[in-house]
């Protein structure tokens, strides 16, 4: 047998997935509020309550047993994410369906293809693909290819962003295939906005931004990544957030789920002008067309990122 113990100082790590998180179902694990003990000191207990507020981190860790809302560096907190997958919402009409492709280095890492349409990223479930698939690259194209020519309740993806690290070959197989609307997006590239070091913290303000008024799954594992990254400000006071070499030194897993969520904020897309959007165009040759730049998906740059 084997036997953890401990306060829950931290909303990540194994001790919280085991207690709190995706591997709570493989372990039988229990909570101990320290107002029903009779080994306390209930007079104290009962100061720190008046001091600090029942649902103050310090009561929560040091008291009821449970992990602190958000820890000084965490870039997304667990209230904001447990709001956003009870709140109901509805897109809009002329909202575009947007798809993000996070690929998977291999391994125990997967690749996942996520939707997201207005305010609503819940109603069409993810695209999980696992590692060792992930590894044949033409057969992830050919599957994102059969997404972009579906649709989904009467609208087709207008447009996928890919992860061009482990995806460059897949947006160029795509790309032989004709369709223009899969763009890639180079997560350590140049942000549109300076206040952010690279594209990846760029898209992961975006999301947090939206996860105020957006709607989202009840899926563990994109909770557990939504909420996993630090971040931290360079010399230049641009905010960085955490890489996923640095997350792993720490015990935790890429947050592919969350990072496929994120490339659906890569880019603004403009509003629908009709209730569907062709999901494939003749492909041509010009580079800033395939760039998405000069494209009929982005004519004007100013496409709104939420309602």
């Amino acid at each position: 047998m084997i036997f953890l113990f401990g306060n829950p100082t931290k909303n990540t790590g194994k001790f919280h997935r085991v207690v709190f998180g995706a591997e709570r179902n493989r372990w039988s694990a229990r909570t101990v509020d320290s107002r029903q003990s009779a080994l306390t000191n209930q007079r104290q207990i009962a100061e720190w309550i008046e001091d600090y507020g029942e649902d103050s981190d310090f009561v929560r860790v040091r008291v009821r047993g449970l992990p602190p809302n958000a820890s000084d560096l965490q870039y997304i907190d667990a209230p904001q994410v447990a709001a956003a997958q009870k709140r109901e919402t509805d897109p809009l009409p002329n909202d575009p369906l947007v798809v993000g492709m996070d690929v998977a280095r291999g391994g125990s890492d997967a690749s996942e293809i996520r939707f997201r349409r207005g305010n609503d990223a819940r109603s069409i479930p993810p695209i999980r693909i696992s590692g060792e698939e992930s590894r044949d690259s033409m057969r992830v194209a050919a599957k994102l290819a059969d997404v972009l020519n579906r649709t989904y309740g009467g609208i087709r993806p207008t447009v996928a962003f890919v992860d061009s690290g482990m995806g460059r070959a897949i947006v160029d197989r795509c790309r032989q295939l004709g369709y223009r609307n899969v763009i890639e997006i180079n997560f350590g590239g140049k942000p549109p906005d300076s206040h952010y070091a690279n594209r990846r913290s760029y898209m992961w303000s975006r999301m947090r931004d939206w996860l105020e008024h957006g709607a989202i799954d009840h899926s563990p594992q994109l909770e557990i990544d939504l909420t996993a990254p630090q971040y931290h400000h360079n010399r230049r006071d641009q905010l960085v957030l955490e890489s996923k070499d640095d997350m792993k030194q720490r015990g935790l897993d890429s947050p592919d789920s969350a990072d496929a969520l994120a490339l659906t904020f890569a880019e603004a897309v403009d509003p629908l002008k009709g209730p569907d959007q062709p999901a494939r165009d003749p492909y041509d040759d010009d580079e800033d067309d395939c760039a998405g730049r000069g494209s009929s998906l982005f004519p004007s740059r100013q496409g709104a990122w939420m309602r």
